[in-house]
């Protein structure tokens, strides 16, 4: 497998909004958006659930609240049978819980990430028994855990409270200092930047790990609010669970007795609708986190044999959370925080999940046409499926996604890789993609991207060699070695076997049929491609462990492009994101099957060159 440069696996930290008193939960190693998960064999009978809810149980007005209407929506649309259980105080009986759920149920949930640890041990007792949690994960083949992007949906309510202050100072309350109210806050404070700079957020946390209480001190939180709307806040936004309470009547005593109204924003419902009557005309909106969605979906996937175990991240773009409008408040402004809504779902807005940092906004190139020389031959980078006559492979998901974030069109056009550096240094394209290593020389004449992956040059021999076992084999040997010219793996051969004894081919895919036949010995290319032929052939190749040389592959641009800097900046917020982790995945791995037989000749459809070995 090749080694990638600043990619790394990315994870995502994902807790409760409402908890109590334990650990945090463990990261999952990925993160998934919802998808349609592999079939598997659908339950005869109206699939039945179980449910047990964070401390506090139903009636929060919030979190459990919310969970309880996607089991509600399961019940009425599904006809699922259904059954909840709050447990006590302390939660000391939430395993107990769980197996009188998992006793009598297709699929069990625990609502919050209090219910991981729990929960894994559970799950193990129950294997036929389909579980989720929400806000942790539980690594487990028959559990899902359900996720939120909440810093996507606080970033909307920032933007919102930005553009509705008065007086430029603004409050946040988290519940409990851990990672995930973090994100709410990083969310928040980066929305009110986005649609405010002049504005100053002040931000207080109610109690700190292992205190988990603050999630549950409506009192406290109408303390803390009190002092900021004393101190110039005219709008507080909370992510405190039961806490929130406090904040909505310190919102309304204060309004009442300074005669000046000030604003409260909810969390996770639209708690406009589920707070007290009276305190409801001062709730501006609130930052909608759809556990009933997750739960729902949840339920549906059981009912219907389509339950996958893993993670899955509710976002903006699925409509896992984003701002309500009950009370016509915001109505105003609804049109920007749908302009803003969109560029974070295209990505031409990454928000954070760390308070302080801003909000990363792509460059807008204004729909503007990039010419990509490609050429459509190169697993897994580009190529043209031999059935569909479709063009795909990483360059063209990459392209495509930074092209999304960044508003540009890319043309793809088909140009051979003997010429194309030179091509693109004379302008001739704008830009060309074809898994090119960094190198001192070719940037005389070229700009680079940022690198994205970086690949490793290793020896693809034939199956079974005990001749080329290393490069110290092979520079001893006195056989011929093949490489395609114009590339850093030729460069390599040159520099392990001398001159004499490379032989250069236009293709890597001629490279590798002479050696089959005997009349190379060795070919030395990258391993994502070597990769790509040893999957093609399994019984006549393999790739030497060994690594020659790692090179560090980037997009290329004629000198002084103007297209660097906005590539260069959607480069970067892909890592960020995971999104080039997701493409490595999808491209850079097993998972990865096409094969050279499945694909067109691209650029070299022409006869091949014949070539004479002496």
């Amino acid at each position: 497998m090749h080694r990638l440069l600043a990619v790394v696996l990315g994870s995502t930290l994902v807790f409760s909004a409402c908890g109590s008193d334990a650990e945090e939960a463990k990261t999952p190693a990925t993160t998934a958006a919802p998808a349609a998960p592999a079939a598997t064999e659908a339950p005869a009978e109206p699939v039945s659930v179980g449910m047990v809810y964070d401390i506090g149980g139903r009636g929060d007005g919030g979190f459990n609240d919310s969970a309880y209407m996607g089991l509600d929506q399961g019940k009425n649309e599904l006809g699922a049978t259904i059954s909840d259980a709050s447990p006590n105080s302390d939660g000391s009986n939430r395993a107990e819980l769980l197996r009188l759920q998992a006793d009598d149920n297709d699929l069990v949930i625990g609502v919050g990430f209090l219910f991981a640890d729990t929960m894994t041990e559970v799950a193990a007792e129950y294997p036929d028994t389909s579980f989720g949690i929400i806000d942790g994960w539980v690594e487990a083949p028959n559990v899902a855990s359900l996720g939120f992007a909440e810093h996507e949906g606080s970033f909307l309510v920032g933007a919102a409270a930005g553009l509705k202050t008065q007086v430029d100072t603004i409050g946040f309350i988290g519940g409990v200092n851990i990672d995930l109210i973090t994100k709410f806050e990083a969310g928040f404070l980066a929305g009110v930047a986005a649609t405010n700079p002049d504005a100053v957020v002040h931000s207080e946390y109610i109690t700190e790990p292992p205190d988990f209480d603050g999630f549950n001190a409506p009192d406290r939180g109408r303390e803390i609010a009190l002092s900021m709307f004393e101190k110039g806040a005219d709008i507080i936004y909370h992510a405190a669970g039961g806490s929130g309470a406090g904040l909505f009547e310190a919102a309304k005593s204060f309004s009442e007795e300074s005669g000046s109204k000030v604003w409260a924003i909810g969390v996770d419902q639209d708690q406009y609708t589920t707070a007290d009557e009276g305190v409801r005309e001062y709730i501006l909106t609130s930052m909608l986190k759809r556990v009933d969605v997750a739960v729902f979906n949840t339920i549906k996937a059981v009912a219907e044999g389509n339950f996958a175990a893993g993670g899955q991240t509710f976002d903006l773009s699925v409509d896992g959370v984003g701002y309500s409008t009950t009370g016509g408040f915001i109505d105003d402004i609804v049109g920007e925080l749908e302009d803003l809504k969109a560029k974070i779902v295209s990505g031409a807005i990454s928000v954070p999940t760390t308070p302080g940092e801003r909000a990363v906004v792509m460059p807008d190139l204004g729909g503007r046409t990039v010419t990509v020389a490609i050429e459509n031959a190169y697993l897994p980078f580009n190529y043209i499926d031999a059935t569909t006559g479709e063009a795909g492979g990483w360059d063209y998901d990459a392209i495509d996604e930074i092209c999304a974030r960044i508003s540009c069109v890319p043309e793809y056009q088909e140009f051979a890789w003997d010429g194309m550096i030179v091509a693109v240094s004379e302008g001739q394209f704008d830009m060309a993609a074809d898994g090119i290593s960094v190198t001192e020389e070719r940037a005389k004449i070229v700009d680079y991207s940022v690198s994205y992956i970086s690949t490793d040059q290793k020896i693809l021999v034939a199956k079974g060699s005990t001749e080329i076992t290393s490069r110290a084999d092979l520079e001893a040997s006195d056989c011929s070695v093949g490489s395609q010219t114009g590339t850093t793996n030729y460069d390599v051969a040159l520099e392990v076997v001398g001159e004499s004894r490379v032989v250069a081919f236009e293709q890597f895919g001629f490279a590798v049929q002479a050696m089959i036949a005997g009349d190379v010995c060795a070919v030395i290319m990258d391993d994502v491609a070597g990769n790509g032929y040893k999957g093609e052939n399994p019984d006549a190749v393999d790739l030497v462990d060994e690594v020659l040389k790692a090179d560090p592959l980037a997009f290329i641009f004629p000198k002084g492009s103007d297209l660097v800097e906005p590539f260069n900046a959607a480069i970067t917020a892909m890592i960020d994101d995971g999104t080039m982790t997701e493409l490595a995945q999808r491209y850079f791995t097993d998972s990865f099957t096409i094969t050279y037989d499945d694909i067109t000749d691209g650029v070299y459809a022409a006869p091949p060159v014949a070539y004479d070995f002496g």
